[in-house]
């Protein structure tokens, strides 16, 4: 399965993708101590991934609402050789569940031919599109959204101009219903604040931007979204957080260094 995101994410998400990563989204492992005399290839154990859990867990915390419907999961994606220090990243689609059935066995208990047994998943009607980065158990890096708010997004695009001024861009997003105006940013900061991620990994916002930017294939439109600069007390750890204007879907997460910060982040 290849799940195209082309249409789904803006140059500044996969320059996030692309920076280095400083931590993760979950409880950091612990660091062994060199025993004395010994030899230590690895002074980190990496625990046992279960990939659908991580996933799962995670759009759960981006789509509560969702947990009394049922879902498809599809997953492709490659594990890392290094069993230490590696980073497994993974595509996936969120899709209505369907009743599968399986086909019969002939007479001659050939089975399921000419007809497959099993059809891959259709990912063209998916209710999300993703990518995750992760290292062990934990996430340390997000890019994904709906689809169907990712056409609005584009289709608004279209109407824009790189010389559009902030209230064009803001009249425009009014007049398309978008939730989130670049003036909103005090009720987008309330809504993040009680958003289920923002709530389990403490993640207190330190900045706040409506941004503008344009991508290397598409110089002629510029992308709008929000971009959240937060610390999680809890892990120690600073994040970069991109959000849509339209419903506030988390469309991003980046684990940075104090340094890259600047470098990652937009320009208001």
């Amino acid at each position: 399965m290849e799940l195209s995101q082309s249409k789904l994410l803006s140059s500044l998400l996969l320059v996030l993708v692309l920076a280095r990563p400083s931590g993760s989204l979950g409880q950091a492992s612990p660091v062994s101590k060199f025993p004395s005399g010994g030899v230590i290839l690895s002074p980190v154990q990496r625990l046992p991934t279960d990939s659908d859990r991580v996933i799962r867990d995670f759009v759960q915390l981006l789509h509560p609402d969702w947990d009394n419907a049922a879902w498809d999961l599809v997953i492709t994606g490659k594990r890392s050789m290094n069993p230490n220090f590696g980073v497994d990243s993974w595509s996936f689609a969120v899709l209505e569940m369907k009743q599968y059935v399986l086909n019969g066995f002939p007479a001659s208990t050939t089975p399921c031919s000419p007809v497959p047994c099993f059809s891959y998943p259709d990912v063209a009607g998916a209710k999300l599109l993703g990518r995750i980065y992760q290292r062990g158990s934990h996430v340390y890096a997000f890019v994904g959204e709906r689809p169907e708010i990712a056409k609005v997004n584009t289709d608004l695009r279209q109407t824009l101009r790189l010389d559009s001024s902030l209230q064009d861009v803001q009249d425009r997003l009014a007049a398309a219903r978008a939730h989130y105006l670049p003036s909103r940013d005090s009720e987008l900061r309330k809504h993040l604040e009680a958003e289920p991620l923002f709530v389990k990994y403490g993640f207190h916002i330190r900045s706040l931007h409506f941004c503008r930017s344009t991508g290397p294939s598409d110089q002629e439109r510029i992308a709008m979204f929000w971009s959240a600069q937060v610390f999680s007390a809890r892990l120690q750890q600073r994040y970069l957080v991109t959000i849509e204007p339209f419903e506030a879907d988390i469309t991003g997460l980046l684990a940075v260094s104090k340094g890259d910060e600047a470098e990652v982040s937009c320009a208001p």
